[in-house]
């Protein structure tokens, strides 16, 4: 039987650390609609990979207690 984890062996939970990152807007020289709208979206993206970054971070929390239980 061929199996791809490591039998008889502990794996011990190594604890993460999430850095923010920077949000770097554009500053253009003349505010034109279109530099608004680019503005906008690179919020967005960055609430939502925010969002995702702390579904990761709880996931990994969850997973630690279970592994130390």
């Amino acid at each position: 039987m061929s199996s791809h984890f490591p039998t008889k062996k502990v794996i011990l939970a190594k604890q993460l650390s999430f850095k923010r990152g920077k949000v770097l807007e554009p500053k253009p020289e003349d505010s034109s609609p279109r530099w608004t709208k680019f503005r906008k979206r690179v919020v967005q993206e960055q609430k939502m990979i925010t969002l995702l970054n702390n579904v990761i971070e709880e996931a990994m929390n969850k997973l630690t207690k279970v592994r130390k239980s």
